[in-house]
């Protein structure tokens, strides 16, 4: 039976230490940052959408 998206982690740290790259003002370094380091695979996705438009 495969597992759940809810009940599998994302980590991202390799996110955050990217964003960390961008401008200081850039809104996706502040939007990752404020983020956890670990979330579950189906928020990841839901988030993903808009990080992608914010790049």
């Amino acid at each position: 039976m495969a597992q759940s998206l809810t009940k599998k982690k994302v980590n991202i740290k390799p996110l955050k230490e990217m964003a960390l790259k961008l401008e200081k003002n850039h809104v996706l370094r502040q939007v990752l940052l404020v983020e956890p380091e670990e979330m579950d695979a189906e928020e990841f996705v839901a988030k993903a959408l808009t990080w992608l438009r914010l790049a």
